[in-house]
């Protein structure tokens, strides 16, 4: 679990998983890889599984 602010958490979720999500307030997203290996974990390696926040 990674816990940031925006844009930064944004722009994190964009690098992981090649996809750009505005981050509103308390928005949380799982992004999965198919490593158990941090030092694999690089752009794009990410898929995001799915993105909510609680005005959804």
């Amino acid at each position: 679990m990674l816990v940031g602010h925006n844009p930064g958490t944004s722009m994190l979720c964009d690098y992981l998983c090649n996809y750009s999500v505005d981050f509103p307030t308390l928005g949380i997203a799982k992004i999965c890889f198919e490593t158990e290996d941090w030092r694999e974990v690089s752009a794009q390696t990410g898929t995001l599984e799915w993105f909510d926040f609680p005005k959804k």
